[in-house]
């Protein structure tokens, strides 16, 4: 039967109670949803906790590193020629040098740095540009200065350490200013004139002859005397000349 088209069209009553009950639905479906989720992270966190590390210090931990790296150390030789070495024939006995170095420093032989003499040069270097140079004067001990040039007050530090079997020191020098030091230096003695500037080691060869090396440490800058001395790349430097042995 056709519809008649005056009659009005009665809208149907809307259900809240199923709106309601629709709405409830969802909401403990998303907070069952949520409660899984939250629980699952909390029980991954848990158990992987003892294997995560929060670093809340990055200088501590930078210098842990920085100390662990000093502290592997590894073998390097030295060839050097004696105090016997003729300079006019180029014709000596040579020598090995054994000590420890950081592994983490950078090792280098180059003895066109050390052509005046003809002898041979080594270096090591560190972080923050610390440089420990190994220069080898074969044929005798040089370096003398005349006295007015000696300044009395340059050595501002003098640690003594045993290297070879024989007592040593480093000196650090400050002649540019009382506690600004630019360099240190290895000697046999602990004092400040130029003459001393080399050092002298015993040769298990012969009772007569020496090793004669320029050892220097420095930073390639100044520093105050604490800094130099407090640094891990002295101490470091410090550990490797105590480990020098002249072995033949």
């Amino acid at each position: 039967m056709p519809t008649d088209p005056t009659t009005p069209t009665v809208p149907k009553p809307i259900n809240w109670g199923k709106i309601i009950a629709t709405i409830v639905v969802v909401l403990v479906v998303v907070g069952l949803i949520a409660g899984g989720i939250y629980w699952y992270v909390q029980n991954q966190t848990a158990d992987t906790g003892s294997n995560v590390t929060v670093n809340t210090n990055k200088t501590a931990t930078s210098s842990a590193t920085k100390s662990q790296s000093l502290s592997e150390k590894v073998g390097r030789e030295l060839v050097v020629y004696d105090s016997m070495y003729d300079t006019s024939t180029k014709a000596g006995t040579l020598h090995t040098i054994q000590l420890k170095a950081p592994k983490s420093w950078t090792f280098k032989n180059d003895n066109s740095k050390n052509k005046n003499t003809g002898g041979h040069y080594y270096s090591f270097t560190g972080a923050n540009k610390f440089l420990l140079e190994i220069s080898e004067m074969p044929g005798g001990i040089g370096f003398s200065c005349p006295p007015e040039n000696i300044d009395k007050d340059a050595v501002v530090s003098s640690e003594k350490i045993t290297s070879n079997g024989e007592t040593l020191y480093i000196n650090l020098d400050g002649s540019l200013s009382k506690n600004q030091v630019e360099k240190a230096f290895l000697s046999n003695v602990n004092t400040d004139q130029c003459s001393v500037l080399l050092v002298s080691l015993k040769t298990p060869k012969s009772a007569t002859s020496s090793v004669n090396l320029s050892v220097f440490l420095s930073f390639q800058k100044t520093l105050t005397k604490e800094a130099f001395l407090t640094s891990a790349e002295y101490k470091a430097a410090k550990e490797l000349l105590q480990s020098l042995t002249v072995v033949n």
